[in-house]
């Protein structure tokens, strides 16, 4: 009897052992093929800054903005490419047992763009090139990079080195990367928007509307929902900061943006989806389906909204429709310059041609702005001709700005040569938005030429290099 139960706790005892590496071994490939499903292969996935809802990344830190990729490098090498910014940044390689084998920081590069090519098993090529060689541990794992995120105010430095880095499949071919054409479940009638180079399907049955603000195209059904609209937002913002702001500014209230997921357009062009929800003025609950994509410098978002009470939401045909978006080939031209011309008081100033002019208040002679309100350029003659800060400190407060931050001066000169000062401002405007300007200020004739070139980072990113190269085309005629 005895040996009976010393047998029967050995055995128990050696099972649990045996159960105990078997966990070891299995669930570390369970985490890794759990988390690869969820991403695009072989696709550079550029995340926002992260929230209390961030979860791309396990256990995201509030101080970093994450980039991953899921690789594949069984067929074909990786090359990828990265700026590094001046403070910290990291690559990380996991493999399927979710160990880390590679790690490179900011103090380790030795070059600056860094490029690695990370190769597989079946790599017998010694034409690297520049890169940096990396073999990976498993032709399958994630590549994860982290951003420092030093303070608010350089969030959108941040995202700029963060669009630098690159990914491509070495050895594949144009033809190999060109996505097949599939064929739409309904008839459709297409939209080509040539100024901005794409075009769109939707269903025939469906009627054009009045498209308002940064919409380019809007479309319904006859019984009103579901209702299409597409969107050119200038400035390259994230698709939630362009929703929340775009919302808001609708009136719509209760606002819940979903988890975003990576989807390919009919072109190939990556974009983002996520779902939607939202109360609309009139008190209707709806629900939308939101796609941005972003080319050229902008955001292409594409909305499908309709209230459930009189058409369901239907994810499948609303993604199908949102999907169709499709870039041409041939870029469209840049929209030239326009000029206002000042005779009074003796200059002129250029600014984007594609702005509309506004109505001045105050001590402004020019207002002109972006389809979707934001950003906006306004120049004021003050003809106390007080230092720039003095102007910034009276003048904001006058116009209802709150919270009025001005950051440290710097020396510029007009492209005429005329020597000129300039600073970022922050401020809260009274509709609640927190707003980013660059500020440009030159004395002439006993006057200040106060030129001030203002954004929402939600709607429209804060750009100071732009925004100081319109500035700066400020000139004086006499």
């Amino acid at each position: 009897m005895k040996k009976l139960i010393l047998w029967t706790s050995l055995a128990t005892l050696l099972i649990a052992i045996m159960a105990h590496f078997i966990t070891l071994i299995i669930i570390p490939y369970q985490i890794m093929n759990t988390t690869m499903a969820k991403f695009p292969v072989n696709v550079l996935l550029k995340g926002t800054r992260t929230t209390a809802e961030s979860r791309t990344v396990v256990m995201p830190c509030p101080d970093l903005v994450y980039s991953i990729v899921t690789y594949d490098v069984s067929k074909y090498p990786l090359r990828f490419t990265a700026q590094v910014p001046d403070n910290y940044w990291s690559i990380s390689l996991y493999d399927t047992n979710t160990d880390n084998y590679f790690v490179m920081n900011d103090k380790q590069v030795k070059s600056n763009p860094v490029e690695l090519l990370l190769v597989g098993d079946n790599w017998t090529s010694s034409d690297a090139g520049i890169a940096q060689v990396v073999k990976a541990r498993s032709n399958k794992g994630i590549m994860l990079l982290r951003y420092l995120l030093v303070s608010d105010a350089r969030l959108d430095d941040l995202y700029k080195v963060q669009k630098q880095s690159s990914l491509k499949a070495e050895g594949k071919s144009a033809e190999e990367e060109k996505p097949a054409k599939v064929a739409l479940s309904f008839d459709a009638a297409e939209y080509v928007n040539a100024e901005n180079g794409f075009s769109i399907k939707y269903p025939k049955e469906w009627k054009p509307g009045t498209a308002t603000g940064r919409q380019v195209f809007m479309a319904a059904a006859s019984a009103r929902v579901p209702t299409m609209s597409v969107s050119v937002v200038t400035g390259d913002p994230s698709m939630r900061d362009a929703l929340n702001y775009g919302l808001n500014a609708l009136g719509f209230t209760e606002i819940s943006i979903g988890t975003e997921s990576q989807v390919s357009l009919s072109d190939g062009t990556l974009a983002t989806k996520s779902k939607l929800s939202f109360k609309l003025p009139q008190g209707y609950a709806a629900e939308a389906l939101a796609l941005g994509a972003h080319k050229d410098g902008k955001l292409f978002l594409v909305v499908i909204t309709t209230v459930s009470l009189a058409a369901p939401y239907d994810e499948a045909k609303f993604s199908e429709i949102a999907r169709s978006l499709e870039f041409s080939a041939e870029r469209p031209a840049k929209v030239a310059p326009a000029e206002y011309v000042n005779s009074e008081n003796g200059f002129s100033i250029k600014y984007p041609g594609d702005w509309k002019v506004g109505s001045p208040s105050g001590k402004q002679v020019f207002v002109a702005a972006a389809a979707d309100k934001v950003p906006t350029i306004s120049v004021s003659v003050l003809k106390e001709d007080p230092p720039l800060k003095t102007a910034l400190n009276e003048n904001l407060p006058n116009l209802g700005y709150t919270d009025v931050s001005i950051g440290p001066e710097s020396q510029v000169s007009l492209l005429d040569g005329t020597p000129a000062s300039q600073c970022k401002v922050s401020f809260q405007l009274p509709q609640g938005y927190w707003a980013d300007a660059l500020a440009l200020g030159t004395h002439k004739d006993g006057k200040l030429f106060l030129v001030m070139v203002t954004t929402v980072s939600m709607a429209s990113p804060y750009d100071e290099t732009r925004f100081s190269e319109i500035a700066k085309t400020l000139k004086f005629t006499k």
